[in-house]
């Protein structure tokens, strides 16, 4: 059970500076991040959204929560930053992202100055430690007011590719009032980076259930061409290396030659998909795959209530990337779906071993697939693991429970030590 901590609340005036955040209706951009300011609105808080500038953004998206959208490049198609633009497979940044950083931090920091000084802010809460907690450094010392800093993950691996990426991350955390993450790996990594370990606080992210397990399943069938009674495994997610998917398609052989009725969803799209397709084809199991590309989120309770069970075989990649913790497993269980997820990051906080699901080793075919065929095979089992994925997303992993405790930090960071050494 994750616990609470808290003390007395009072009405704080919040910036919230992200680098994705929805766009337009049914954009999947920074939901997670929309949903914590959404939560933490209703507890009483003044919410404030900085986000930079996309071609993509629609007029009046965002009534209840306002949104401020900086520009920080000279024409619409050159707006590359953020919104998981910005980097090639989630883990290199691209080559035009070299010239727009300058552009990106001075903008956002001059945008994040103009607001600070119209709203006096209490608290900025910055996601993404690069490039965002060093575009809030100036505001933050001029107005006197604290930042915390909540990890991801992709800003973890950039914290750690260079010396000067490097250099920024530590002047961050330095800076700021409190930390957060989503995984004890998260927090590590921070504390490596000279992250006061007092400083950082795990927080999962959250869910809201009543959406998720509301959703039918059946058109999407229709749509992916998968008749009534074949078992499903689904996966989702930006398809790039940390996700792991190349080794559930690996599984998928042992799975299939014992089930060969069993369909393999991977929904979503990015840099590895076509390799993906090939691999299928390279097995001889393409039949057996759907890859029906990004699904909006609106969507996501219809895809969910599809499938027989989900999969996140998130590793860590090549490179050293991996996820902190994907929001759509979480949205998985509050669709009342058993995981199947490796033991890396984030997933260890969410999918209890034997549980709501299997915990696996990274980058372990086998493993995979044993753990799917043991669910599509019991249906006792896979009933009891979906009742208690639903329970521990409706009591435990809910968005209040999340915005209470990021509650508590800023609560925390307007007391402590760091809260005004810029003003001092």
């Amino acid at each position: 059970m994750i616990g609470l901590s808290l003390g007395k609340s009072i009405a704080l005036k919040i910036c919230i500076v992200a680098s994705s955040y929805p766009r337009f209706h049914g954009d999947i951009a920074g939901v997670f991040v929309r949903s914590l300011a959404e939560e933490l609105h209703d507890l009483g808080h003044e919410i404030h959204i900085l986000a930079p500038y996309s071609p993509l953004v629609a007029p009046q998206f965002e009534a209840e929560i306002p949104v401020t959208h900086f520009r920080f490049a000279p024409l619409k198609r050159l707006h590359r930053m953020g919104y998981a633009e910005a980097m090639i497979n989630d883990r290199e940044l691209k080559l035009r992202s070299y010239f727009l950083i300058p552009l990106y931090l001075l903008c956002g920091s001059l945008a994040l100055l103009r607001l600070c000084r119209e709203k006096s802010f209490d608290v900025i809460n910055s996601h993404w430690v690069v490039p965002n907690t060093p575009l809030c450094l100036l505001p933050s010392r001029r107005a006197g007011i604290p930042i915390v800093t909540t990890l991801h993950g992709s800003d973890m691996y950039l914290a750690r590719s260079s010396f000067m990426v490097s250099l920024a991350a530590r002047v961050s955390f330095a800076k700021s009032a409190g930390i957060t993450a989503c995984s004890e790996e998260m927090k590590d990594g921070a504390m490596a980076l000279g992250a006061a370990p007092d400083s950082v606080h795990v927080i999962p992210w959250g869910v809201r259930a009543g959406i998720f397990k509301a959703g039918s399943g059946v058109r999407w069938r229709h749509t992916l061409d998968i008749s009534s009674g074949r078992p499903v495994a689904l996966a989702a997610g930006r398809v790039v290396e940390k996700k792991g998917f190349e080794y559930l398609v690996r599984a998928a052989p042992d799975v299939l030659r014992k089930l060969p009725d069993t369909v393999f969803v991977i929904a979503g799209q990015g840099e590895q998909l076509p390799y993906l397709r090939d691999l299928t084809r390279t097995l001889g199991i393409e039949s057996s795959f759907r890859f029906p590309g990004l699904i909006p989120w609106n969507e996501m309770p219809a895809i969910l209530n599809m499938c027989d069970l989900f999969v996140a075989p998130s590793i860590h990649d090549s490179s050293g990337n991996v996820d902190g913790l994907p929001t759509v497993v979480l949205e998985a269980m509050a669709a009342g779906k058993p995981v199947v997820a490796t033991r890396v990051a984030g997933l260890p906080l969410v999918v209890r071993d034997r549980v709501n699901g299997f915990l696996v080793d990274e980058k372990d075919s086998e493993q995979l697939a044993e753990a799917i065929l043991t669910l599509i095979l019991d249906d006792e089992m896979r009933r009891t693991m979906a009742a208690q994925s639903l329970r521990i997303a409706e009591n435990e992993l809910t968005w209040r429970n999340t915005a209470l405790r990021f509650q508590n930090v800023f609560q925390q960071a307007l007391s402590s030590k760091y809260a005004f050494r810029f003003s001092k």
